[in-house]
């Protein structure tokens, strides 16, 4: 008999494809509670200012809104992504509400929670001078994936009467 081996998913894959297969797990997660609401979550492609080809993780068309899903754990570098995130969603993606939606324990960190307030201010920003900053997505929104999941029913339960 051959000694047993303990094997982590650190040691089999890079921190890369960690954070690939995290945020596929927290998409279909997310995705699963809209399901429950009645809400059609697909993605969609869509030219964004830096591919022709991109896609969004979550675009609800009954209810015009579109989300990108960022889940971390840990800080990092890809957590300063937000501001490119709310900019291209207002000048390329055409919907009423468009939401980027964090998850993970690094958004109750110290360092996560001064990003995610700064995303917030950045939105409302934006939102105050939509001739600039929304040509497109006509609202940008920030939003902790609790909070997404109630703006979606609350949005869905408006619109049904």
């Amino acid at each position: 008999m051959g000694r047993a081996i303990s094997i982590s998913s650190t040691s089999i894959y890079n921190q890369g494809a960690l954070a690939n297969h995290s945020g596929s797990a927290n998409e279909l997660s997310i995705n699963e509670n809209l399901f429950a609401l009645g809400a059609l979550p697909v993605k969609k492609k869509y030219e964004s200012s830096w591919s022709l080809r991109s896609e969004v993780d979550c675009s609800i068309e009954e209810l015009g809104i579109v989300a990108e899903y960022k889940n971390q754990n840990s800080a990092g570098t890809v957590d300063q992504k937000g501001g490119t995130e709310l900019f291209n969603a207002g000048q390329k993606i055409f919907c009423n509400h468009y939401v980027l939606v964090f998850s993970g324990t690094h958004w109750d960190t110290t360092r996560g929670k001064k990003l995610f307030k700064m995303y917030q201010d950045m939105a409302e920003k934006f939102n105050r001078y939509p001739e600039d900053f929304c040509v497109a997505a006509k609202q940008l929104h920030v939003m902790k994936e609790e909070e997404f999941i109630n703006f979606v029913k609350n949005t869905k339960e408006n619109i049904d009467g």
